[in-house]
């Protein structure tokens, strides 16, 4: 009985699920062909938006590299090598230690061939969430914010290279 009792734990603590939110996985569907998606629904091997960095640090194991803003209360842990990247290709933000944004990058999708592919075009970016509701330039960038869903996307040239859901 208490393995069960710690088996369902493990799951709930897994599945970022501390709600009733219907979540889809990155990992393992288009979330581009998903229309009204908001960031509250998106998870990344069952985390989402809300988790604490030990739920992120039990599914990822430890970054390679943790930054601490102290006097902004703000964490990010990135990973790159550690999860057999060649270079960083997920950064998780925390504020006062709740995760507020996932960023998303190509090399992580083009490395584990999730179901999510980054590579799409501006028109498809569109297609998928509407016209951005701010669009900014960040250095080589196009940034497209949607604030109403919790969702940036960023175009380097013509295709999407990162995507971030945010609170």
């Amino acid at each position: 009985m208490r393995k069960l009792f710690t088996t369902i734990c493990l799951l709930l603590v897994l599945s970022g699920c501390k709600d009733t939110v219907l979540r889809h996985e990155f990992t393992t569907e288009n979330i581009f062909l998903i229309q009204n998606i908001s960031a509250e629904n998106i998870t990344l091997y069952g985390i989402g938006l809300g988790a604490s960095i030990p739920d992120v640090i039990a599914v990822f194991g430890q970054p390679d590299a943790k930054k601490e803003y102290i006097f902004e209360g703000q964490t990010n842990l990135e990973y790159g090598q550690k999860i057999n990247l060649t270079e960083n290709g997920l950064i998780f933000h925390f504020d006062n230690g709740t995760m507020t944004r996932l960023t998303i990058k190509e090399p992580f999708t083009e490395h584990y061939l999730t179901k999510t592919q980054l590579n799409i075009t501006k028109k498809e970016v569109y297609g998928w969430l509407g016209i951005p509701e701010k669009q900014t330039n960040v250095l080589d960038y196009r940034v497209f914010t949607y604030t109403t869903r919790g969702v940036d996307v960023f175009l380097k040239g013509r295709n999407v290279n990162r995507v971030s859901f945010f609170r």
